[in-house]
């Protein structure tokens, strides 16, 4: 028994320095923006907020309508009355995109410092914005941006006007005087002469051109030849007629052609740029997109319209801001705002998309769990 007693004296003994030994840790956390002066630790954490860039992409067309030489003898010759009368460009806006995309916001950086280790699952999402870590693989869904270029296109000229020569060579017939010993004489010589078409010849002998060929291709594919292409080959020469009558009738009816141009802009949209429409650019449909001083076309504007979905924690007060630095044991992080985007041109709407801006929501607290080692 007194072995016993002493077993548990020695016990209780050893508890009582351990106990007393003992230093109780106190947890150091703290979430603050990060300043130019801030001098980072070894174990500080730094994370950016996400921004959301919009991006409007700009498709337009150019229609350009030139008129045949021979246009104003199509129905005397070929009994057509439609075709282009005038040469004339036309530009339309054929498609407009609204496209978003987050990126770091460079003004929102933040950085953590604690004793501790944190332990938490919230910068896994980063992937949905809400905590945006500045990696490199952050950037690879960027788009790359790609302005205007106004290629010149390649003239367009009406070459086959006709399969015969411009001119005709005629032999008349004239005279010379010659003196000889009894007096004067008329000797007759022959002289060629090269008379030049006029347009209304030139577009009667592409008439008759047009007619002899539709009455081949007629031929052709009713077998009338003695030597008949099959398959391929036939298929081939009935095209190559087709491609050579259809440039001739554009000598009377004309030819029309489209070029494609896109424009890309990109606009970061803040609380202050909101307040107002921006201009895009200017467009008219006789020259396309002109300079911002051309007021001889329309602005094409953004407008961004906060649908005020995050407008219920706008009260909400977060400590550690700019003026408190010590936060407590949580991360910043924000709601986006949804907002109405809409692409006008002052008098009506182009397009429309509903998309989330997180700068224009709200930054709030997460808290966090701290396991201290």
């Amino acid at each position: 028994m007194i072995h016993l007693r002493k077993i548990e004296l020695y016990i209780v003994i050893v508890a009582l320095v351990l106990f007393s030994g003992c230093k109780t840790l106190k947890l150091q956390f703290s979430a603050a923006p990060l300043s130019p002066d801030h001098e980072l630790q070894a174990n500080s954490l730094v994370y950016a907020l996400p921004r959301t860039s919009i991006r409007v992409t700009l498709e337009v067309k150019k229609l350009v309508e030139k008129r045949g030489p021979f246009y104003e003898y199509r129905e005397k010759y070929l009994g057509i009355r439609e075709g282009i009368e005038e040469d004339r460009t036309i530009w339309e806006i054929s498609d407009i995109s609204v496209d978003s995309y987050e990126g770091i916001d460079p003004e929102r950086y933040y950085v953590v410092e604690t004793n501790g280790t944190i332990e938490n699952n919230y910068l896994a999402m980063s992937r949905a914005g809400l905590v945006l870590s500045p990696e490199a693989r952050s950037y690879e869904t960027f788009p790359a941006l790609q302005t205007m270029v106004r290629e010149k296109p390649e003239p367009v000229f009406f070459t086959d006007l006709s399969v015969k020569r411009n001119k005709e060579v005629i032999t008349e017939e004239s005279f010379r005087i010659t003196e000889t010993d009894t007096g004067f004489i008329r000797v007759p010589y022959n002289y060629d002469r090269i008379v030049w078409k006029n347009t209304e010849e030139k577009a009667e002998e592409a008439t008759n051109f047009i007619i002899k060929i539709r009455k081949r291709r007629f031929k052709l594919m009713a077998g009338q030849y003695d030597v008949f292409p099959e398959g391929i080959a036939l298929q081939y020469a009935v095209e190559e007629m087709t491609r050579l009558e259809e440039e001739y009738l554009a000598l009377f009816i004309g030819k029309s052609w489209t070029e494609v141009y896109r424009m890309d802009y990109e606009i970061i949209p803040t609380p202050v740029s909101i307040q107002r429409a921006s201009i895009l650019c200017r467009f008219s449909p006789a020259f396309g997109v002109v300079g911002e001083d051309d007021l001889s076309g329309f602005p094409v504007a953004i407008d961004i319209r906060p649908e005020s979905f995050t407008t219920p924690l706008q009260n909400i007060s977060i400590p550690g801001t700019e003026e408190q630095q010590d936060t407590g044991p949580a991360l910043f992080y924000r709601i986006p705002e949804v907002a109405q985007i809409r692409i006008t041109n002052g008098k009506e709407t182009l397009a429309a998309k509903r998309v989330l801006v997180y700068q224009l929501g709200k930054t709030i607290q997460l808290p966090v769990n701290v396991i201290l080692k």
